[in-house]
């Protein structure tokens, strides 16, 4: 039997309607991490750099930005 893709598990979860609705509360969540790694990028300053002027650690920055896509 074949794996479902990520793509088809997702979709397949999705169809719980509670589910659905706290996944569907986080895109606003997500979107500013978005927005904030695409900043970072744009204005050329590092992870390091980031964390600097955000008063966090590097480790910090970089898992945000594991989750930016």
């Amino acid at each position: 039997m074949k794996r479902p893709t990520f793509t088809e598990a997702k979709k397949k979860a999705l169809k719980n309607h509670e589910l659905k609705k706290e996944y569907d509360s986080l895109g606003p969540e997500y979107d500013l991490i978005r927005q904030l790694h695409r900043m970072r990028l744009e204005s050329g300053l590092t992870q390091k750099d980031m964390a600097k002027l955000l008063g966090t650690k590097k480790p910090n920055i970089s898992r945000l930005g594991s989750h930016a896509f």
